[in-house]
């Protein structure tokens, strides 16, 4: 064999086998074109099936492409899908990451009406949605499952773009991959140059601008400067986790920032007030915690800020000021906690009012009041001084009283509208009467008549009377007097500071009187003069 045929049969040779690999090549790629589509019946015009290899969608059905509409947004196709059924199928994203090892997998819905089929082939996922049609849940509105699904999923659309809130939704990368209406247009608000792209919108917040709100990781207060407006707008931005990303919310909150303002510059003006005011005040809220207080609270209790800012209980309140020795020290701690069940309870009745002798020699008044809203006021005033002025006015009434009681002359004062006020000892031995001891205050018309059945007939009883109510300028002057037993007495009136008036009597030896005796006079003298009186205290 020359070689020139031994070349001809090995070109011919190559020649076969590249047809023949071109032929495998050409029979492979129609198989996985073939296997890349759906089948005719999978096609049908009430079928729904997807076709994904991996998250890319290969081949839908008609009916799969419809329910697909207005999902390009979404990361990827299979995400797109699994946010359209997830309120149906939650463990659907999880069947389909197992699907390589199961082959094969079924759910059903969790209303019981639809059923999702999955299989693995030539690594490609086929996901089938059909409806279950039985006695026991056959649907009585005449809708299947998938036309549920689209008829929920329109609606969402129209109430999220026609919401006024603000909502998107961003990837791992902090891109926007939706939105609706309310955001869009905001973000074309804030845009300075109008070169605003048509997708994706900027993202107009930072997660970083503000803290979140106090209690809750996912919300924060968002200030948001809008060209062209003056005043920047607040917003309350809450944000969601999901699979992807997050999903974020901002509501408007102008209203609650304004509200939130004035209350704060109402509470500060409260605090100015409350910090000129010399009396203690600690309010305390529904849990019992200190809210507010002034600084005569520290002042007065000798607790230190540090403390009262700390936001105690009312028990440890009351605690540290039993350690401070600023509270009644009672017999023993169970006294003490009945103590404070009963000071709570008065408090949020709104009648307790106690005073508070300290060991320290100091005096509190504390008043408990309720307060708005469930808490409790607490008003600490110092009476220590008004306390020893009053002890002080008490001890010098009862030297005051206690000189006159060592006067042997009888004493009694009259105020200047006629009534008794004070009185010694002589006097209630001379006339028989202590008018402190009577009910009834005494008046000088009822003194007079008293002194005038134990005395002799005379005019001065009147002249006492009209002495005791006259206004004018007054001189003292006196008068002698003579009892039944025949016993001198010298009268004197004399006036006082305020239009009072002091009336003394004193024993005086019955010869130096210049008034007859008693039995010198004659009967008929006694009833004259007796008539004479009588009529004198009926005038008077």
């Amino acid at each position: 064999m020359t070689p020139l045929v031994i070349v001809q049969l090995s070109a011919l040779f190559f020649l076969s086998a590249f047809g023949a690999a071109s032929a495998l090549y050409v029979m492979s790629a129609i198989e996985r074109r073939r296997q890349n589509r759906l089948t005719g019946e999978e096609r049908a015009s009430d079928t729904v099936a997807f076709l994904f290899d991996e998250t890319r969608l290969v081949d839908a059905s008609p009916r799969a492409r419809e329910l697909m509409k207005g999902t390009s947004k979404a990361p990827s196709d299979l995400d797109a899908l699994l946010e359209v059924v997830a309120d149906s199928y939650p463990d659907l994203e999880i069947a389909l990451a197992n699907l390589p090892e199961t082959l094969t997998a079924e759910l059903d819905s969790l209303d019981g009406t639809g059923r999702i089929e999955l299989e693995y082939r030539h690594g490609l996922s086929r996901v089938s949605l059909f409806q279950i049609d039985t006695a026991d849940n056959h649907r009585t509105d005449g809708t299947d499952p998938v036309a549920a699904m689209e008829e929920e999923l329109e609606t969402l659309r129209t109430v999220a773009n026609a919401s006024p809130f603000l909502v998107w939704k961003t990837g791992e990368d902090n891109r926007i991959g939706w939105a609706n209406s309310a955001y869009i247009r905001l973000a074309r608000q804030c845009d300075e140059t109008g070169s605003v792209p048509v997708w994706p919108p900027p993202v107009i917040f930072s997660d970083e601008a503000d803290p979140p709100l106090p209690m809750d990781e996912d919300r924060r207060r968002q200030i948001l400067r809008v060209p062209g407006e003056v005043d920047p707008r607040h917003f309350e931005q809450h944000s969601v986790p999901m699979r992807d990303g997050r999903l974020y919310m901002a509501v408007p909150a102008d209203r609650a920032v304004r509200a939130e303002t004035a209350l704060s510059e109402f509470v500060q003006t409260l605090t100015k007030t409350f910090a000129h005011l010399t009396v203690g005040l600690a309010i305390f809220d529904r849990q019992r915690r200190l809210a507010l207080f002034n600084p005569a609270l520290a002042e007065l209790t000798t607790l230190k800020p540090e403390f009262l800012t700390a936001r105690p209980l009312l028990k440890a309140f009351l605690d540290r000021l039993r350690d401070k020795r600023m509270i009644p020290e009672p017999r023993d701690y169970k006294s003490w906690r009945q103590q404070i069940y009963e000071l709570e309870a008065a408090a949020n009745e709104g009648t307790y009012v106690a005073t508070w002798p300290l060991p320290n020699g100091q005096t509190f008044r504390v008043t408990g009041r309720p307060h708005p809203g469930g808490g409790l006021a607490f008003i600490f005033e110092d009476k220590s001084a008004e306390m020893s002025l009053t002890r002080r006015y008490r001890v010098e009434l009862e030297t005051g009283q206690a000189v006159l009681d060592s006067f042997e002359e009888a004493i009694v004062v009259f105020s200047p509208n006629g009534g008794l006020t004070l009185s010694n000892s002589a006097y209630a031995r001379l006339w028989g009467a202590d008018p402190s001891q009577d009910v009834l205050p005494t008046t000088v018309v009822e003194a007079t008549r008293r002194w005038s059945a134990a005395c002799a007939p005379s005019p001065v009883w009147g002249d006492l009377r009209e002495f005791t109510a006259t206004f004018a300028e007054r001189a003292e002057w006196g008068a002698e007097l003579r009892l039944h037993d025949g016993r001198g007495l010298m009268c004197r009136a004399v006036p006082l500071a305020g239009g009072s008036t002091l009336v003394g009597f004193r024993h005086v030896d019955s010869e130096r009187l210049h008034l007859p005796a008693p039995d010198t006079v004659t009967v008929g003298q006694q009833d004259g003069q007796s008539e004479q009186e009588e009529t004198a205290d009926a005038s008077a």
